[in-house]
């Protein structure tokens, strides 16, 4: 099926997310989470893996806790560091959505009935910035609408949403995000480096989506 082409008003609604703010709480993020998102070594051995105690922090401080079978944290962080290797050398999202069924049997919540892509896309997103976007309710919304679609459409994997991301990313938001990026003063290098700007983008869907900061 063809894609239906953004429109002026989709893009125009976007860019009104798109401000110093956005580009300041993804510093402040940045900066609480360096170790992790500037890890160089094997994605196994990146600090929200290996370290039980950050694992912790970052499942508590993201509210994806919830989606973790009782009592199985731990094991479900150590299958997290053996596998996020294969996950995130795919940049379509199709192993990830797979890796999260196979999750989920044996860690989900409700009996593995309840989906997993919100904790293991996360860990993405911290594992490889400059490539992954979290699954995120705001942060679907806003790239419905960045695409001009229904708010609530729905996503049928995370690979399609993904997908509709770097659509969005591609077609306007990284030349908007770029431009006010640059208005930055003091300049840092970090600010234009591919994965901080992505954190960026993550933060103007959550804004676009509705998400209060």
């Amino acid at each position: 099926m063809a894609q239906v082409e953004i429109g002026d008003s989709a893009r125009r609604r976007f860019s009104q997310f798109v401000k110093r703010e956005c580009v300041e709480i993804a510093m402040g993020n940045w900066q609480d989470w360096q170790e992790v998102y500037e890890h160089k070594a094997k994605p196994q051995d990146n600090p929200v893996l290996a370290k039980p105690s950050r694992f912790k922090r970052f499942y508590m401080e993201y509210s994806v806790h919830r989606t973790i079978r009782k009592g199985r944290h731990n094991d479900f962080r150590k299958h997290l560091a053996k596998w996020i290797h294969k996950v995130i050398a795919d940049d379509t999202g199709h192993t990830l959505d797979k890796f999260e069924k196979s999750c989920r049997r044996r860690f989900g919540t409700f009996d593995g009935k309840r989906k997993m892509i919100s904790v293991i896309s996360k860990v993405a997103a911290f594992v490889r910035p400059e490539r992954f976007i979290a699954w995120d309710e705001s942060a679907r919304a806003g790239v419905n609408l960045g695409l001009g679609q229904a708010k609530s459409a729905q996503f049928e994997s995370y690979a399609c949403y993904l997908a509709g991301v770097d659509r969005v990313w591609e077609e306007y938001a990284e030349e908007l995000i770029k431009a006010e990026v640059r208005k930055y003063k003091p300049a840092k290098p970090l600010l234009m480096r591919e994965a901080f700007l992505r954190r960026v983008f993550d933060v103007s869907l959550m804004s676009c989506g509705g998400r209060e900061f």
